[in-house]
């Protein structure tokens, strides 16, 4: 039996945020993502959310991911297939279906995201600023610098990130 779905991570928007604005300052396809801690369920994960509080470039591609964990890092991800979404200028909030990929989860793991490619607007100030959430107490904020680099756990507040989930009812 499945429960109703559930919001699991930050996903109450607030003021604070943190981006890249120009054409040069984006970085190189580095991660960032939070930590859903596992409270004995057993789920099945509907969609992933991010939210941004401003977007003014043409499009966005980002990929998602979703790690089981090890020494309190990422490590491996549970996906079978890569997690694409892309967002156009003043979207807000992204979500990315995966009810297809029948992901059934007991465990912690860590949701990311990735930027993987920007497109530029000719005509205005190319801004990308992600909004911290809150709702959330436990979770730690991970980043990576690009997707060979070694992941790191910041200070920083976490993003609006979540997972929404059916729970299984054994």
């Amino acid at each position: 039996r499945i429960n109703d779905p559930v919001k699991l991570g930050r996903y109450q928007p607030t003021k604070i945020t943190t981006g890249y604005s120009g054409t040069g300052e984006f970085g190189f396809g580095g991660e960032w993502g939070i930590r859903i801690n596992n409270d004995g369920q057993t789920y099945q994960i509907i969609d992933i959310s991010l939210h941004t509080r401003f977007n003014t470039l043409d499009s966005v591609l980002l990929r998602f991911n979703i790690y089981s964990i090890r020494d309190n890092l990422p490590h491996t991800s549970l996906l079978s297939d890569e997690l694409f979404v892309t967002s156009h200028k003043h979207d807000k909030w992204i979500t990315k279906d995966v009810s297809a990929e029948q992901l059934i989860v007991d465990q912690d793991v860590i949701v990311t995201f990735e930027v993987v490619r920007l497109w530029y607007s000719t005509t205005g100030g190319n801004a990308l600023f992600y909004t911290h959430g809150k709702g959330y107490d436990q979770s730690d904020t991970y980043r990576r610098a690009s997707s060979l680099d070694r992941w790191t756990i910041q200070d920083d507040p976490p993003i609006t990130l979540y997972l929404t989930v059916n729970g299984y009812v054994p």
